[in-house]
């Protein structure tokens, strides 16, 4: 990209004097340079000084300028130079080229090391903003200078912009993101995928559950299982249940807990606590029960033009943030 920089101003329009149409010269930036300094310092002993070059390239590389343009920029006295109207002119142009190269090279800089940008990116589902939050509230303090912007849809909907360049990245179970040969997929958590169920559950007495006990029971399914939901219709086959219908189909864990709560509903959930301590306190869990597939949570970017420097930065810190919360 630095290099698109370098040349996006490497082609200056100067009206001659001497010519009636503009004509287009291939001048880069070095030697814009030149000219600049040495009309300031008005010599070329002081100006290559500056330039930290010896005064013989500095002589050619003016001259080779002059050249170019077809007329002189600098009249030669005695004891240093002096610009000429033309050249004045040229050094008026060069300046504005110069600076807003400077700019353009500075904020791309700014970028690199996430002072400023913007940073726009999918979660899929919706619901697992809950799980990746605190890591975006996180790299938002410590990079304010970024805008971020975030996204909720399916991965079918998601992934597509991420590979034309619309988003930056996007966060969604990793078998699904697997599925897309032109993304670029980073795991950063694994998932233990346990059953809730409320406390006084007719199945809390039993002495030994089974799947299928579980599984004979009303489902309740929270939009974070939606990916999942091939999983557990293959395990209802296997146990030769009827096909798999969930009973409520909702979204928030608010309303999951409610009616885990008031009926005999079970509710699949995945979670990155290994222990489920504040589960246990309100529900029956159920870990190893029912066996779901291994679920993991990635992030993906384009594959062809790999992350950009902020979805980087956010990737690192969702996956320190994940490292932290899991030793906890």
């Amino acid at each position: 990209m630095l290099g698109a920089v370098r040349h996006a101003h490497q082609f200056l329009l100067y009206r001659s004097p001497f010519a009636d149409r503009m004509r287009v010269m291939a001048i880069d930036l070095r030697r814009l340079r030149h000219v600049v300094e040495v009309a300031r310092a008005e010599g070329i002993t002081p100006a290559a000084h500056t330039l930290h070059i010896t005064q013989s390239a500095l002589t050619r590389s003016i001259a080779d300028v002059e050249a170019e343009v077809g007329v002189e920029l600098f009249q030669r006295l005695p004891r240093g130079v002096r610009v000429t109207d033309a050249g004045r002119t040229f050094v008026e142009k060069a300046q504005r080229i110069l600076a807003d190269a400077d700019e353009l090279i500075a904020s791309i800089s700014e970028m690199k090391t996430l002072k400023s940008g913007i940073l726009r990116m999918g979660i899929a589902p919706a619901a697992y903003r809950n799980f990746v939050g605190d890591g975006i509230a996180a790299f938002a303090s410590s990079h304010p200078g970024i805008a971020i912007e975030v996204y909720h849809d399916s991965v079918h909907n998601l992934a597509p912009r991420v590979v034309v360049g619309e988003l930056d990245l996007v966060i969604a179970p990793l078998r699904q993101l697997e599925r897309w040969s032109e993304l670029s997929v980073l795991r950063i958590a694994d998932f233990h995928c346990i059953m809730l169920l409320r406390p006084d559950h007719p199945l809390a007495s039993a002495e030994r559950v089974t799947e299928a006990d579980v599984l004979s029971y009303p489902a309740v399914i929270p939009t974070t299982m939606d990916p999942m939901l091939t999983d557990i219709a293959q395990i209802y086959a296997r146990n030769g249940l009827t096909r798999f219908q969930p009973r409520y189909r909702v979204d928030g864990f608010s309303l999951v807990r409610r009616l885990v709560r008031a009926t005999d509903a079970y509710a699949p959930i995945v979670t990155l606590d290994q222990e489920h301590a504040y589960l246990r306190r309100e529900f029956l869990v159920f870990e190893d029960v029912v066996r779901m597939p291994s679920q993991s949570l990635a992030v993906a970017g384009s594959g062809s033009r790999g992350m950009t420097p902020a979805a980087s930065g956010m990737f690192e810190v969702l996956r320190d943030h994940f490292l932290h919360t899991i030793r906890e």
